[in-house]
């Protein structure tokens, strides 16, 4: 920021911060449309697609356009972008490891829930 928009360190804590808090609300939002969608669909398969997929689409264009941005404020709204829109299907990926059945989701080793992702993804290699 400070090389490109001219912006001192000192100044720019919170627009680095918004990126950060931009991502993680539209994590909860992206978890919260996803359970939606495959409660009202019944197919798991395009909620763990559809949100990863268009957040990547999105945060790829609102990258590519921050070179050519005048201000630090038109920068900060599109890394805002960027980062929400990669982190609304984030919620389907931890889906996506996550092993459920109908009685819920499954425990390995007798992992709480909250380690059961990792324990899932260490398995599958």
């Amino acid at each position: 920021m400070k090389d490109v928009h001219g912006v001192a360190f000192e100044k720019s804590e919170w627009l680095s911060a918004w990126p950060l808090l931009c991502g993680g609300a539209a994590c909860l939002v992206g978890g919260v449309l996803r359970d939606a969608l495959v409660r009202r669909t019944g197919w798991r398969r395009v909620g763990r697609a559809v949100f990863p997929v268009s957040g990547c689409v999105v945060a790829a264009a609102a990258m590519l356009a921050i070179p050519h941005v005048r201000t630090q404020g038109e920068a900060t709204i599109l890394m805002c972008v960027a980062s929400a829109a990669f982190d609304f299907g984030q919620a389907a990926n931890w889906a996506a490891a996550m092993p459920v059945s109908r009685w819920g989701v499954h425990q390995h080793g007798g992992q709480p829930r909250q380690c059961g992702a990792a324990v899932c993804w260490r398995d599958r290699f």
